[in-house]
């Protein structure tokens, strides 16, 4: 949206800047990298990328550059969703309801080291 589009063009604008941004998904990812070629960013050199969920594989190794991301299969969510729906229904304090599941980490082109 035009807002978030505002943010990451602040955010990209700040001194000192960001050296990586971790975003939530795949098309979010890929507005970050138009933006940073905006201005006059190149990514990965500048800037690293790396998208929260591999929602669309074939999508994110076809952003220039393919982009690194995380892979969590959502058939792995389902059942602890609905655990932890059970559990607010339960009225069970909300630290309850936390969860930290393993990710599989897929590096592609979008990153590099922090520039010096």
């Amino acid at each position: 949206t035009y807002d978030s589009y505002d943010v990451i063009q602040q955010l990209l604008s700040q001194t000192p800047r960001p050296t990586a941004i971790l975003c939530t998904s795949t098309i979010f990812a890929h507005s970050v990298i138009k933006i940073a070629r905006l201005l006059s960013l190149k990514v990965p050199r500048d800037l690293s990328v790396v998208a929260h969920d591999d929602d669309l594989p074939l999508q994110a190794a076809l952003i220039d550059p393919p982009l690194t991301v995380t892979r969590a299969p959502l058939q792995n969510a389902c059942k602890p969703l609905a655990e932890i729906v059970h559990l607010m229904l339960t009225n069970l304090q909300s630290s309850d309801l936390q969860r930290i599941d393993p990710v599989e980490l897929i590096v592609r082109q979008s990153i590099a080291a922090a520039p010096n």
